[in-house]
């Protein structure tokens, strides 16, 4: 599905993209872009004038789409709280939403046009109220298997190590994955992101997080599609966690 998509002057096209339905037009040296969610293709519904989003560019360029990551960081809530003892990892795996990038292709020129998600996600702050970020919230299970992930056709599959390198048990409810950094990898049909290890060195502490220059070792036939939105050095400190006591206090 990533690539050239055929686009026919002056006509609409409909794209389905899991609950995304895009609607596409090409008329001069404009593209027109509408969407919605959970819309039967066959219901007839045609966009109105204003619910276009018109971008001007040039009149002989081809259109091609590539999947992207969010723009924000998101803070993932698995379906339990998780503890991770003392000198212990755990390796996730977990399914994270796609955006549909749409380029404008000319010869050597690339232009991106607009980048439209497969979902709509809720926005959440994560860490204290003045030195924290605004992220999307994503309610989503931590697999220990990438086979145990229901939906893999319109996600991306994200391979996930905490490691507890503290001497006091890891406690989290929620996780924050800073998915602006990674880029996404094609093997087999499926899509992969970079491999980020979180090491965890205490709750007072800020993590160091590994992010991979590379897909996961055991998909060494993996293809780069998309580069990630902000490239970052292979290692960075954040805080990454919200532990039980922040919700519970205990």
């Amino acid at each position: 599905m990533w690539g050239q998509v055929q686009i026919e002057t002056d006509a609409q096209t409909i794209l389905r993209y899991g609950e995304l339905v895009v609607y596409v037009r090409r008329v001069e040296d404009e593209w027109r872009f509408s969407y919605r969610y959970n819309d039967p293709v066959d219901s007839g519904y045609a966009p109105e004038e204003e619910d276009w989003i018109r971008l001007v560019s040039r009149g002989d360029e081809s259109l091609e789409l590539a999947p992207v990551l969010p723009d924000r960081p998101l803070v993932i809530r698995p379906e339990s709280p998780i503890s991770i003892f003392p000198g212990r990892l755990a390796r996730f795996f977990v399914a994270l939403p796609l955006w549909y990038r749409f380029v404008a292709v000319l010869k050597n020129s690339r232009t991106d046009l607009i980048d439209i998600p497969s979902r709509i996600l809720s926005n959440t702050w994560f860490g204290d109220p003045s030195a924290g970020e605004l992220c999307y919230s994503l309610d989503a299970p931590l697999r220990r298997a990438p086979e145990r992930l229901k939906d893999r056709t319109t996600t991306v599959t994200c391979q996930l190590t905490v490691r507890n390198g503290s001497d006091e048990k890891l406690n989290f409810e929620r996780i924050c994955a800073h998915v602006e950094n990674l880029s996404i990898f094609e093997n087999d049909g499926y899509l992969w992101t970079n491999e980020i290890t979180v090491f965890f060195k205490g709750t007072e502490q800020v993590s160091q997080i590994s992010i991979q220059d590379r897909p996961p070792d055991n998909l060494p036939n993996a293809q780069k599609l998309t580069a990630p939105r902000e490239a970052v050095s292979r290692n960075i400190l954040r805080r990454s966690f919200i532990f039980f006591r922040q919700f519970t206090g205990i």
